[in-house]
């Protein structure tokens, strides 16, 4: 196999895009931790999306949080509480001055978590009928697997590509930052576009997802599969 087996729907790209801007739009939240409950809820969002609605939400956890339980994760988060707070103003302030280039990239991370999902469920490594523990841990291995990857990616490209594709940022982001803030107020599990934001998301949705087609993105993605392929082999080795 030379790549991953993954064949995404219209619809379901099109959401991994939205999820990809609204989870990059939630680093303008105006505030403290606030915006990193937020990105992982539309980080959750995207893939319960892709993966069947019966598969246990604590067996794909690990897919979009890497906190392993309240004994490990609320532990890591009090004590990272005063640093994320003393670290906030200057977080906005870089998220500003660096805003077209963190959009691109978790856009990038988005697309990419999804497609390395869609793959996990091709060749049975995402399996509703596994034991929810043994289900947990291929879930850690797969996200694993993705981190490592993306790490050794050099997404400058692909980065370029969005920053152009994207549209005015400032209206983009704007437009999202509304739709997350009616998400919390509603208390829903899924994001609702109205309005003009719709407009306004849903076109720079369209633009981006006509970037994907060209040939250098081919490329990118055909090299990110195979460090995804080559961690995933590693991890099945030193399991066994």
């Amino acid at each position: 196999m030379t790549g991953l087996t993954s064949q995404p729907t219209h619809a379901a790209l099109q959401l991994r895009i939205t999820a990809g801007i609204l989870f990059a739009a939630a680093r303008f939240v105006p505030v403290p931790l606030v915006d990193d409950l937020v990105r992982q809820q539309i980080a959750a969002w995207m893939v319960r999306s892709s993966v069947p609605t019966t598969m246990s939400k604590a067996a794909i956890q690990p897919l979009w949080s890497d906190e392993s339980g309240c004994v490990g994760g609320c532990l890591g988060a009090l004590l990272w509480l005063p640093i994320k707070l003393l670290l906030f103003p200057i977080r906005k302030i870089l998220s500003v001055v660096l805003g077209v280039r963190w959009v691109s990239h978790d856009l990038a991370e988005m697309l990419l978590l999804g497609r390395v999902i869609d793959h996990a469920l091709a060749v049975g490594l995402l399996q509703e009928a596994r034991d929810v523990a043994d289900q947990t841990r291929q879930s850690r291995e797969i996200r694993t697997a993705f981190d490592v990857a993306l790490k050794a990616t050099d997404t400058s490209l692909l980065s370029a590509l969005f920053a152009t594709a994207i549209g005015p940022l400032r209206a983009v982001v704007a437009a999202a930052v509304r739709t997350l803030r009616a998400l919390r107020t509603s208390g829903a599990d899924a994001p609702t576009l109205e309005g003009s934001d719709k407009a306004t998301i849903e076109g720079s949705v369209s633009r981006i997802e006509a970037v994907l087609v060209q040939p250098e993105v081919k490329r990118f993605l055909a090299e990110f599969d195979a460090r995804v392929l080559e961690n995933l082999e590693v991890l099945a080795k030193r399991r066994a």
